[in-house]
């Protein structure tokens, strides 16, 4: 304990605390005035007491069971430095919820160093005989309260997220948030229009660090930058922003950024959420959730690019493009392999204003023959090939061949999905009907209290499961659902699309980036009998 001579008083040091959960139920005025409660009724007893205040610590906005509590934590500090004799709270609740705490610091550790504690509303006093057990009660409500709170709050977001409300406090780059909704995004224009801007960018060859640059060099404001110098967010991001020092405004357009954005299919007009979760209410560390147990909700706002145009993009990044915003470099990156060693065939050089490609086995290693040929020549016969194909898809009854290969055919695992969720939730049923029944037997007399506890426990362990296979079951059987309506709205479109897509291709004079992506997984390439004439075998990706 902290030496003290015959006049001096007991220094104490007050501790205040607002917490979060307080926080998002009252406005910012509320909050000043429950702060200064505490404060104002803490020192007004610490008076009374002729206790001499040392310092108030305060924490706003914080969590019981947040151990990185700044001012928790100088206040922990200067405990051990005895800077003061007395540490008081209004509850225990205020200085923590978390029981490892009130055992290792209240109960343990402020002893060590001569520090009395109390809270003035439950009556915790370090100073008094037998208090511990009342200090010991009040930490596990107050643990057992956060558990509480926590699975509750998890609840009211999981079914936000079932009803299609986007939850985050932050719209996406690319929206805003409805003024008279604020759990639905509406589009903004400015950032839509980049966003829309990027995915053709994509699809067209370019790659994600071009993309980047190009938005860069045009000064158009990266997503943090414009969330917050635009639309006035007080946005920090994510950790790794926050180590980068990027959310002050400093940020630009990174390869990261754009993938993204590439990446994220709310852009498609659904909410994909429930994507991570904290490991428990003490843990805030995320983990990332498979696919299965994603929440995704169709068509609660307006698309920004259509599924077709995502998917597009997505195919080709999976390529690994090398593409120049000219339109320059490697074309034909990882598209060409050599007929005689089945090596890459790459871009070699340019001479004449004609870019040519050759064997690399020749190149570097001289164990092949070789073979080079010109990036014109490629084009041309690509070109003349594909359209070739699609002069032959305008017949008809090619298109019904095409359309009957997408029909739609029953599922039968579709039917025992839902005769296995009947069985469940019968199951689930009967388990309900033997809890009830076996309370009837406890209240008069037929089970003892011990008995009804035990198999009371078993059953609702078995119920929590079964809770949890219909939930899965459920999200499987509307998943299947929805893919089929998918594939029949699919087959309707199919014969207007192949025409379209046919037309729209037998127009072109030049080959593209996009078409080549699309349409070509690679050509093998072989020197022709005629001298500077090429063999290409050409394999589709359809």
């Amino acid at each position: 304990m902290r030496a003290m001579n015959l006049y001096e008083r007991p220094k104490v040091a007050i501790y205040c605390r607002l917490s979060d959960e307080d926080h998002n139920k009252k406005n910012p005025e509320e909050d000043s005035r429950s702060i200064q409660t505490q404060k104002a009724m803490l020192r007004d007893y610490a008076h009374e007491q002729g206790w001499e205040i040392y310092d108030i610590y305060s924490d706003d906005d914080y969590s019981g069971a947040d151990s990185s509590r700044p001012e928790y934590n100088r206040l922990l500090e200067d405990a051990e430095k005895r800077k003061f004799d007395i540490v008081l709270c209004k509850h225990q609740s205020r200085f923590t919820r978390d029981m490892v705490h009130v055992e290792t610091y209240i109960n343990e550790k402020f002893s060590e160093w001569g520090i009395r504690y109390v809270s003035l509303l439950d009556g915790a006093d370090t100073s008094l005989a037998g208090n511990k057990k009342s200090r010991q009660i009040n930490g596990l409500v107050n643990e057992w309260y956060l558990e509480d709170l926590s699975e509750n709050m998890r609840r009211a977001y999981v079914t936000r997220k079932k009803e299609g409300k986007y939850i985050a406090s932050c719209p996406v780059y690319g929206y805003k948030k409805d003024p008279n909704d604020p759990y639905h995004l509406i589009i903004d224009e400015p950032s839509a229009k980049i966003v829309k801007r990027i995915f053709t960018m994509c699809i067209e060859g370019m790659s994600l660090n071009v993309i980047a640059r190009t938005l860069n060099e045009e000064g158009v404001p990266s997503p943090t930058k414009y969330k917050t110098e635009v639309q006035g967010i007080n946005f920090k991001g994510t950790d790794n922003l926050r180590k980068a020092r990027r959310y002050k405004g400093e940020s630009l357009w990174q390869s990261s950024s754009i993938n993204h954005i590439l990446n994220n299919e709310v852009y498609t007009g659904g909410l994909y959420q429930n994507k991570r979760r904290t490991i428990s209410y003490k843990n805030h560390n995320r983990i990332n959730l498979p696919r299965e147990e994603w929440i995704i909700v169709k068509d609660t706002h307006e698309p920004i690019v259509t599924m077709e145009e995502f998917e597009r993009a997505r195919i080709r990044r999976s390529r690994n493009p090398r593409i120049t915003t000219r339109g320059e470099g490697n074309f034909f990156s990882g598209k060409l392999v050599c007929g005689y060693c089945s090596g890459a065939v790459v871009y070699n050089s340019s001479k004449d204003g004609h870019r040519y490609y050759r064997c690399h086995n020749r190149i570097n290693l001289k164990n092949c023959k070789g073979v080079s040929v010109s990036e014109e020549l490629l084009k041309r016969e690509i070109l003349r090939q594909l359209k070739a194909i699609f002069d032959a898809w305008i017949n008809e009854d090619d298109i019904n061949v095409i359309s009957e290969n997408v029909k739609v055919k029953t599922s039968p695992e579709l039917q025992n999905l839902e005769d296995e969720l009947y069985s469940k939730q019968d199951a689930l049923e009967k388990i309900i009907e033997t809890k009830s029944q076996l309370y009837s037997d406890m209240v008069e007399g037929i089970v003892s209290k011990d008995d009804y506890r035990e198999m009371s426990e078993h059953f609702s362990q078995k119920q929590k499961v079964l809770k949890k296979e219909i939930e899965s079951l459920e999200r499987t059987l509307e998943l299947e659902k929805t893919t089929a309506e998918l594939r029949k709205k699919r087959e309707k479109k199919l014969k207007i699309l192949v025409l379209q897509t046919a037309d729209k291709y037998l127009k072109c004079e030049e080959l593209t980036v996009e078409m080549l992506q699309t349409f070509v997984d690679y050509v093998e390439v072989k020197n022709g009998e005629k001298r500077g004439s090429k063999e290409l075998k050409i394999h589709w990706n359809f």
